[in-house]
């Protein structure tokens, strides 16, 4: 009767053991979830300390038990936890660089144009350079290192195979190569070397199968310097290439310029200076990659003009320009026309006697297509929307910016109150610009609140 008591009480213990797992498992669940928990160990302890002793167990021992159970119960609810998957971060938007908030300034309205270009060194990476992946194109210079791989040659010539491995460019860019004498290599490609040395060894031996394969890259230092984000010294080697030195330092800040990077070297003796385009590559595709040497310096000059095209282009963008550069020109840079573009509707905004001016033209405008563009210079074009279903666009230091109906608020009056003016507002000055009618009304907030002024408006 006795031995029958301890395992209904052992019996017990299990039961109340698998209860209180549970609990503390739904607790700490709830507890991790952010949700309040009803049990905690302190309460269950002090019910615990009122239940008789089981036969056989100690209260201390069932105490004991359970915060056993509750340790092991933490680390399974630390794994539940850590299998939730961690929350994606949005992509870090850029502040405005000082060009990109002036040009705002301008025409504020829309969303701000961004700098066209400068994105392209954003997330580029190097890759490491296999030697065995260098194509025939590669250009071998002093610190490349080849080997020669001869076979079915007569006996004269297998004693020295062992001797046509690792052999280097010495710093005058000639190659030593045993039997076959100093022949000069720098500037050449590794096709053209291959050749040059096939015909060697087969003016001295016949029947003579002759493999080259580069062994070594050369690396080097190159500097960079300007408006990059990280000017200095970087390591490359022969496959590297201007783009790869620039993106090594950071790319190009946006107060440089990418169609004036400048590239000095210095080969056999000889200074040559290499101006690079990049709108060539981001524009028309063209290749504009120049490979490194020693010693080459890159230099980031600040940007040249620029102008802003805004409105229905495919690309509305800031661009740099060079000296010369038509209206014509600039839009074909933004991508050229949408099919919803307004070629009646053109707006300009262009610096004028110290001050920037506003006008409307037309694509029909020959003169205006061939006008040189003007450095700070912004083109609007129009779209066949604007204005569509009685609509007015609201900018400026008012708290809901916006496009509204005319059908809502049909006065200036009702349409000032419906924005809302914010703290610091000029209530003195303001204007409404009717774009289709070449007409600005110039007005004061204050007045138009209090009822000494107001007017009807117009869609556009």
């Amino acid at each position: 009767m006795g031995n029958f008591k301890v395992k209904i009480s052992s019996l017990l213990i299990l039961i109340l053991s698998v209860f209180l797992f549970q609990v503390f498992n739904s607790a700490e669940v709830n507890a991790a979830s952010g949700q309040p928990s009803v049990l905690n160990l302190p309460n269950l302890q002090g019910m615990l300390s009122k239940l008789p002793s089981p036969q056989g167990l100690t209260k201390s021992q069932v105490l004991s038990h359970v915060h056993n159970l509750k340790s092991l119960n933490k680390k399974a609810v630390s794994k539940k936890i850590a299998k939730k998957p961690a929350a994606v971060k949005p992509a870090a938007v850029l502040p405005l660089s000082k060009i990109e908030k002036m040009y705002y300034r301008l025409y504020r309205f829309g969303k701000p144009l961004t700098q066209f270009g400068y994105g392209f060194f954003r997330g580029r990476k190097i890759k490491s350079t296999i030697v065995g992946a260098v194509g025939n194109n590669y250009i071998i210079g002093p610190g490349d290192s080849l080997s020669i791989y001869l076979s079915g040659a007569p006996a004269e010539v297998l004693g020295i195979s062992n001797s046509l491995k690792n052999l280097a460019v010495n710093r005058e860019g000639m190659i030593n190569i045993p039997l076959i004498g100093v022949l000069y290599v720098w500037g050449k490609s590794l096709g053209e070397v291959k050749g040059i040395i096939n015909q060697e060894f087969s003016k001295r031996f016949k029947n003579v199968s002759v493999n080259v394969s580069l062994n070594k890259l050369r690396q080097f230092t190159v500097y960079v310097s300007g408006f990059v984000k990280k000017p200095g010294a970087v390591l490359a080697n022969g496959t590297y290439s201007v783009l790869d030195a620039l993106t090594l330092a950071g790319g190009i800040s946006r107060e440089g310029s990418l169609r004036n990077i400048i590239v000095r070297e210095r080969i056999n003796g000889v200074n040559k200076v290499i101006h690079i385009d990049l709108y060539k590559l981001l524009l028309k595709g063209l290749p504009v990659n120049t490979y490194l040497y020693q010693g080459d310096v890159i230099y980031v000059p600040p940007i040249g003009e620029t102008v802003a095209v805004k409105g229905a282009v495919k690309r509305p963008a800031i661009y740099e320009i060079k000296p010369g550069t038509t209206i014509n020109r600039v839009i074909a840079m933004a991508g050229g026309l949408e099919f919803y573009s307004r070629k009646e509707d053109v707006k300009t905004i262009k610096l004028l006697n110290g001050q920037f001016k506003f006008y409307t033209t037309n694509l029909s405008n020959i003169r205006f297509l061939n006008e040189k563009a003007q450095s700070g210079q912004v083109i609007i074009l129009g779209s066949i929307f604007s204005g569509i279903d009685n609509e007015i666009t609201v900018s400026g230091k008012v708290a809901y910016p916006g496009i509204y109906s005319i059908k809502a608020d049909p006065t200036l009056k009702s349409l000032v109150k419906k924005v809302g003016l914010l703290r610091g507002t000029n209530l003195s000055y303001a204007q409404v610009v009717r774009i289709y009618k070449n007409k600005i009304i110039k007005f004061s907030p204050e007045k138009v609140l209090t009822g000494k002024f107001n007017i009807k408006l117009d869609a556009g």
